[in-house]
């Protein structure tokens, strides 16, 4: 069994700005390095982690970094830790997405797992890819605690596959905050849920 903790990427220019970011590659904010330096201080304290993967985005390597500084780890990037492809919504804000396209977000409303983005991806294609990229990772660190930083709608989605739903399954009912640490256990085919979303280490930082 493997202890796979989550970290969400600290507050980014796009979260600061009400901005769908998607798989654009926006920089943290100073807010954003900040949480990453507490959450960095928070895991170190608390948990003995032995690999750190990350989103190969900069926002979630960058909130990885602190951890990895500490520990003298490396950080091992994947693409499929990435944040869901929103395609043409990617670099717009919620009020602007809404506008333009308000029968493709009604669509997804409607089926929020198998809705495609337009010319991007789908709840379902995420949930796939970030199963099987951590379901590998767990498989390989066996006995071993992984900390693995990544983005928002993905961690929900590795959430909804954690509590037994199935790709078609997984809906928009979570809240997971930036910096937020969550923590499952793994066997490589399933994951268990003991901890999602906790923000206690922010501080004056939450967002």
């Amino acid at each position: 069994m493997t202890r796979i903790i989550i970290l969400r990427h600290g507050q980014s220019i796009a979260n600061l700005l009400e901005q769908g970011s998607g798989q654009l590659d926006v920089p943290l904010t100073e807010k954003g390095r900040s949480q990453a330096e507490s959450a960095a201080e928070y895991l170190v304290a608390n948990e003995k982690i032995d690999r750190i993967y990350s989103s190969d985005l900069s926002r979630a390597v960058d909130t990885a970094t602190p951890v990895a500084k500490r520990l003298g780890l490396p950080i091992v990037t994947d693409k499929r830790l990435r944040e869901i492809y929103t395609g043409k919504f990617q670099g717009l804000s919620y009020t602007e997405r809404d506008r333009l396209y308000p029968e493709e977000i009604a669509a997804i409303r409607r089926d929020y797992a198998s809705a495609r983005y337009p010319d991007g991806e789908s709840v379902a294609e995420v949930y796939d890819r970030m199963v099987e990229a951590i379901c590998e990772i767990a498989a390989r660190h066996d006995g071993e605690t992984v900390l693995i930083a990544s983005h928002a709608v993905a961690t929900v989605i590795f959430n909804a596959f954690a509590h037994g739903y199935p790709r078609d399954r997984v809906v928009a009912n979570e809240r997971i905050g930036n910096a937020s640490i969550s923590i499952y256990e793994c066997d490589g085919k399933k994951a268990h849920p003991i901890s999602v979303g906790f923000t206690g280490h922010l501080k004056d930082e939450q967002q």
